[in-house]
């Protein structure tokens, strides 16, 4: 994984959800999951429904 490109990763199914309070404060709680499948917006109904 060290030296991958984060689109690379992303692919993968790798993710990040940093734990501070000033990342996207402005989103829903549907829109900051939304952006974690970016790069695969018709996986997002299926993981939504998931959590």
């Amino acid at each position: 994984l060290t030296g991958l490109k984060a689109n690379k990763l992303v692919t993968r199914g790798l993710g990040f959800v940093p734990q501070t309070n000033n990342v996207f404060s402005t989103l829903t709680i549907e829109e900051n999951l939304q952006m974690g499948v970016y790069q695969r917006p018709k996986a997002f109904k299926e993981r939504f429904d998931f959590v």
